[in-house]
């Protein structure tokens, strides 16, 4: 059945949109002709208006001959004078419309001889009066004679032109009452076809009705179970797992409900057992944390009573540099326990701030002095309004300004220039580090406040826990404000944070 309604619709579509191109067709080949034929109309009788003035021209410039030749008064002349040009001009335009009719073209080529002859004879009869002569009778007969060629040759180019406007408006009077006939015939037939087909198509689409009326009912049902399958797997990839689906039906969805239901069953089993494993080794690295700072504070006291102490055998002497080496290697696992502590209290939601007023300026001077006493490959440079007054941990701020701007110097090995700038942005200011190093690709970018994380391109380059940012991000946090970064890959990276001017705690 839907094949057949198929089949007559195309051919419905396919009949209309024919006898429309035949329609179509005829009525601008009608109009077509229509327009041609009165455009002939028009120009044949231009030619007619033409002729008209043509001759007017000579009975012009003769007229005033005459009247000169009678009265001697040179005010006569005035319709002979520019005659001739006019008569011309009139000549030329003749030639132009007659261009398609051969015989016209011939008659014309008589008629200029017979003018420039015509303006001769007149243009003789004048001298002569203007020189007190009298004009010969055989002249003004030889004249007459020639203007009557000019009038027959005229009359007999009028009857051609008007012969064959009766040709031309016969053909298009036939042409534009067989028009009417021929669309009539063609509509008659379109409605005849569309009749046919209407037909066709209204018994199939009653056949069809029920079917797309149960096919709806069953549409809509499917619609509200789908919305509420979606709703629920919204909710779970949010990270509600306790959620579950009442579905009964046993068709593809009722499938899919009970699919859904056993994913969240095993993504809430997971969950809970990664977030076990996640509390489980936050504690260890709280507790070995602190178990480890007592030994590694007794450790560096012992190397610093060592590197005090005075060896009097010079051999001994040189156990000072390793004793260096041991300090070294001591304060920078102080710094991973420092920053191991530091997970855990912003875990915990226990991180303490001791709030103080100070000028950025004063912070950004100090964390660069710590970093740069050992650095001299770049440069620092302090853009914006740096006297700006926060109220904030002073401490924890230099914490976060110190982490930026070595990594700044840290990622940026062909670069020697770092940019801090700070500047105020409503009831906040925001201080922003730039460096022109090798930047982060686009994939790692919404990963790189993450705990542990570190760009994989890097990570075998550079030193690092990947703890830095997650704590700079927390201590941001901890004091209101939002920290993060623009970077394009190859350009450098712009790590940016702010800070309220007055701590919302205080």
């Amino acid at each position: 059945m839907k094949g057949s309604f198929i089949k007559n619709l195309h051919k419905a579509f396919l009949y209309t949109i024919i006898l429309l191109a035949v329609m179509a067709a005829i009525s601008f080949m009608a109009i077509r002709e229509s327009n041609h034929r009165a455009e002939m109309i028009h120009h044949t009788e231009v030619v007619l208006d033409e002729l008209e003035y043509f001759i007017s021209q000579l009975k012009d410039a003769e007229t005033g001959v005459r009247g000169y030749i009678i009265t001697s008064d040179s005010r006569t002349l005035d319709p002979y004078n520019g005659a001739y040009k006019r008569t011309i001009d009139s000549y030329q335009k003749l030639k132009l419309l007659t261009g398609d009719n051969p015989r016209q073209q011939q008659t014309l080529n008589l008629l200029r001889n017979i003018v420039e002859q015509r303006f001769k004879l007149l243009s003789s009869q004048i001298n002569l009066i203007k020189n007190n002569q009298n004009v010969p009778a055989e002249r003004i007969f030889e004249g007459k004679q020639v203007m009557d060629q000019a009038r027959a040759l005229i009359t007999k180019m009028q009857l051609r032109e008007k012969a064959l406007l009766e040709i031309r408006t016969s053909k298009w009077e036939t042409f534009r009452m067989l028009t009417p006939f021929l669309i009539l015939c063609i509509t008659l037939i379109s409605a005849a076809v569309s009749y046919y087909f209407c037909a066709q198509l209204k018994k199939t689409y009653y056949k069809k009705a029920k079917l797309q009326q149960l096919i709806q009912r069953e549409s809509i049902e499917k619609e509200r179970r789908i919305a509420i399958i979606e709703r629920v797997a919204d909710k779970i990839a949010a990270g509600d797992y306790h959620i579950r689906l009442q579905e009964e039906d046993s068709d593809l969805l009722g499938s899919l409900a009970i699919s859904l239901n056993r994913m969240a069953i095993s993504l809430e089993y997971s969950f809970n057992e990664i977030k076990a494993l996640m509390a489980k080794k936050d504690d260890f690295i709280g507790i070995a944390a602190h178990e480890l700072k007592t030994p590694l504070t007794s450790i560096k006291a012992y190397l610093q009573f060592i590197g005090r102490a005075k060896l009097e055998n010079n051999d001994a002497n040189k156990i000072y540099p390793f004793i260096t080496k041991a300090n070294n290697q001591v304060n920078r696992l102080t710094e991973i326990i420092k920053d191991l502590l530091d997970v855990a209290r912003i875990n915990e939601n226990q991180l303490g701030l001791k709030l103080d007023n100070f000028s950025m300026r004063m912070a950004v001077l100090e964390a660069s002095e710590e970093i740069f006493n050992s650095i001299k490959t770049h440069q620092l440079f302090l853009e914006g309004d740096p006297d700006i007054v926060v109220q904030a941990d002073k401490f924890r701020i230099e914490q976060v300004l110190i982490n930026l701007i070595s990594n700044a110097i840290k990622y940026s090995p062909n670069s020697d220039r770092i940019i801090v700038d700070i500047k105020p942005e409503q009831d906040l200011v925001k201080v922003s580090v730039t460096d022109f190093g090798i930047g982060i690709p686009k994939d790692n970018l919404q990963y790189i406040f993450q705990r542990y994380f570190r760009v994989e391109v890097t990570s075998q380059n550079y030193s690092g826990m990947g703890l830095g940012l997650y704590i700079s991000k927390g201590i941001i946090k901890r004091h209101g404000g939002d920290m993060g970064v623009n970077s394009r890959e190859g350009e450098g990276s712009t790590f940016w944070f702010t800070l309220p001017l007055k701590h919302p705690g205080a």
